[in-house]
C-alpha cells in the first residue's frame, strides 16, 4: 500500500466513524408553513395581501397545549415585506412562537408574535397571529401586521373562522457538516495515528539500504 493510499483510506475511515448515528450526523428538519386569509381591514398598502409564515424545527410538534418552541429558522411575510431569522443578525428582533398539536404533530393552536426594527434607516415590522380552539378559548383566527419606514405607515388585520388550521407540515432529512472543532480534533488524531503506524512499519522492515551499504564498507 502506498503512502498516499494509506492516508486516504485512514481519513475516509475516520470520517465514516465520525458520522455514525450516535454522533447525530443525520437529522431531520421539520418545516411548518402557514398561508393565512387575505386581510379584511387594510390600509391601501396591504390591499390583496395576506400573512405567510415558515418555521423549521429540529423536532416534531408534540405538545397538546400551547408551548414555546425555538425554530432553527423562521420566515415571516406580511405580503409586502419579508423578514427571516437571519435579519436578526443586523436588526433588533423580539419573537415568540407557541404551538399546540395533535399526536401526529399537526398544528391545532398557535400564538406567534414578532417585531423587527432598525434605527438606521428607521424601520419597524410587526406580526401577530393566533388561534385557540374550544373549550379553552373560542374565537376566530386573528392575523395582524404593520410596517413603518420613512415613507410607509401601514396596518392590516383579518379575523377568520377556522375550520382547519392553515398550517402544512413536512420533513426533510438533513446531514449537517461536522463542527470545525470536532473535525479538527478528528484529523489531528488521524494524523498522529498515521505517523505512528508508518513508524512501526519502518521499524519492522529491517535495516535501510544506507545501513547495509555502510556495513559492507
Amino acid at each position: 500500500m502506498t503512502k498516499r493510499t494509506f492516508l486516504v483510506t485512514l481519513v475516509t475511515l475516520g470520517l465514516i466513524i465520525a458520522c455514525n448515528p450516535p454522533l447525530a450526523c443525520a437529522d431531520t428538519i421539520f418545516t411548518y408553513s402557514y398561508s393565512g386569509p387575505s386581510y379584511t381591514y387594510v390600509d391601501p398598502y396591504y390591499v390583496g395581501a395576506h400573512l405567510s409564515m415558515t418555521l423549521s424545527l429540529s423536532t416534531l410538534l408534540s405538545s397538546s397545549t400551547l408551548a414555546d418552541v425555538t425554530p432553527l429558522f423562521w420566515s415571516l411575510s406580511d405580503g409586502k415585506e419579508t423578514f427571516t431569522s437571519t435579519d436578526c443578525e443586523t436588526d433588533s428582533c423580539s419573537t415568540s412562537f407557541r404551538f399546540a398539536s395533535d399526536t401526529h404533530g399537526n398544528v391545532t393552536a398557535w400564538n406567534v408574535k414578532a417585531s423587527i426594527s432598525n434605527s438606521s434607516p428607521a424601520m419597524r415590522f410587526s406580526v401577530s397571529s393566533y388561534f385557540s380552539p374550544c373549550p379553552n378559548v373560542c374565537g376566530d383566527q386573528v392575523d395582524s401586521v404593520s410596517y413603518t419606514d420613512a415613507t410607509v405607515h401601514a396596518y392590516a388585520s383579518v379575523n377568520h373562522n377556522v375550520v382547519a388550521p392553515p398550517w402544512v407540515g413536512s420533513s426533510v432529512p438533513s446531514t449537517p457538516v461536522p463542527e470545525p472543532a470536532s473535525l479538527s480534533s478528528l484529523l489531528l488524531g488521524l494524523a498522529g495515528l498515521a505517523y505512528r503506524l508508518r513508524k512501526n512499519v519502518f521499524l519492522t522492515k529491517g535495516p535501510s539500504r544506507q545501513n547495509v551499504l555502510r556495513a559492507k564498507s
